[in-house]
């Protein structure tokens, strides 16, 4: 089912902390807000979101699949969920786009939505949604929305929060003589 322009969300960025919903349930409750306040109304037919997840784990996608029958009993809009690998999300999502066909929702990296705003295969968040988009900005850290914006244009919003963590083995660092790094500068 296609809407005209759609927007994106990218994962993998900090959000200050929220109650409530957890992060991907408010991500597909806010697309579909978004995307309905930018609808025509729609008649009595059923209404089916087409959601394109990037990811590359099953548990993820089964997540999805889960939050999409939940979100679809409590709406009544029905989510179809798509995985994409991370080898060629990109080339999928552009192509679509060209095609004008494009998902309804989607997950994708930063960097990712400013390239699909300035083909015009998303909408500027900021432009569609002013009100919305004014109390939105507030949940991020200063700076955070600069990777989804062009221009004055913003394309996507950060979807969720990860840490990475470095370890390593101290009883091969002890075995080689290594002493192991106690600054920022000594781990370059």
């Amino acid at each position: 089912m296609g809407c005209g322009k759609h927007f994106l969300f990218a994962g993998m960025f900090p959000v200050k902390p929220q109650p409530g919903l957890p992060c991907v349930l408010r991500i597909i409750f806010y697309a579909t807000l978004f995307i309905f306040l930018s609808r025509e109304p729609v008649q009595a037919e059923k209404v089916t979101l087409n959601f394109w997840a990037v990811s590359g784990s099953f548990m993820d996608v089964e997540m999805f699949n889960r939050l999409a029958k939940d979100f679809e009993a409590k709406s009544g809009i029905a989510v179809r969920v798509t995985p994409l690998g991370w080898g060629n999300f990109n080339t999928k999502y552009l192509t679509a786009m060209a095609a004008g066909v494009p998902p309804d929702v989607g997950i994708t990296n930063l960097g990712a939505p400013v390239d699909y705003g300035k083909v015009g295969g998303v909408i500027d968040l900021l432009e569609a949604f002013p009100e919305e988009m004014a109390i939105e900005k507030e949940r991020f850290y200063p700076n955070l929305l600069d990777g989804f914006t062009f221009r004055g244009h913003l394309f996507g919003l950060p979807a969720s929060l990860t840490t990475l963590a470095l370890f390593y083995r101290t009883d091969i660092f002890h075995k080689l003589g290594i002493k192991p790094p106690e600054t920022w500068s000594e781990l370059r």
